[in-house]
């Protein structure tokens, strides 16, 4: 894990390939084996080896299948460096074990987002909502879900429920502004921008862009 951390995947490949290679450390290596797949596949990714991690997640699953854990650290490593496809993969072998594990669910809609399948993020999180009505963190993923996948009515609704909630919170105004710019309703539009605004640095790219954006709106002849 050290070599890993220090940037020395290749060190990290090594040790992991003495205890594979030495008989007095078989038993040691599988009361051990979530770690050794956790540095094993890091080790590999911190190397681009997608491939490499790939063959390392497969041949511990055929030693030991249907170990959650296992599955729960490849998923782990996997979103760590940004391969949410192959995190999906995981996650679906872990919810055939556990369908009702809201922590994966939260997990598969948020890597789905990142691997911009935002209508395949809906369904997980709606299963989560179902159960905890008030995770928040859910319901804004699926906002933007359904935002990004034009369906406007049921993005505004998840957004109003936060607005309530969050009445100062600029992420929401950003996402009802979006929707009544798309709508072409152009006052909601504007009184949403002014309001994320309003609660917002206005030192991002993102703040630059609504500032154009409302200019552009209040410039316009209506």
């Amino acid at each position: 894990q050290l070599y890993v951390m220090s940037r020395m995947p290749n060190k990290a490949l090594d040790l992991v390939e003495q205890i594979r290679s030495q008989p007095s450390l078989q038993d040691a290596a599988q009361t051990n084996r979530t770690e050794l797949l956790f540095v094993e596949t890091a080790a590999h990714l911190a190397q681009s080896d997608v491939k490499g991690a790939e063959t390392a997640v497969q041949a511990t699953m055929r030693q030991y299948p249907g170990d959650e854990r296992l599955l729960a650290t490849a998923s782990q490593v996997y979103m760590r460096y940004g391969c949410y496809s192959n995190a999906l993969l995981t996650m679906d072998q872990q919810l055939a074990l556990s369908p009702t594990n809201l922590n994966i669910l939260v997990n598969k809609g948020y890597a789905c987002i990142q691997a911009g399948a935002f209508e395949q993020a809906i369904p997980p999180l709606t299963q989560v909502l179902a159960v905890q009505t008030n995770n928040y963190s859910a319901l804004l993923n699926r906002a933007i879900c359904y935002l990004r996948a034009s369906k406007l009515d049921p993005a505004q609704r998840d957004y109003e429920i936060l607005q309530k909630a969050f009445p100062t919170a600029f992420q929401i105004y950003y996402g009802l502004a979006e929707i009544a710019w798309q709508r072409k309703d152009t006052n909601s539009a504007i009184r949403n921008y002014q309001l994320y605004l309003a609660n917002a640095k206005t030192n991002t790219a993102e703040a630059k862009l609504v500032s154009e954006r409302l200019k552009g709106l209040t410039s316009a002849p209506r």
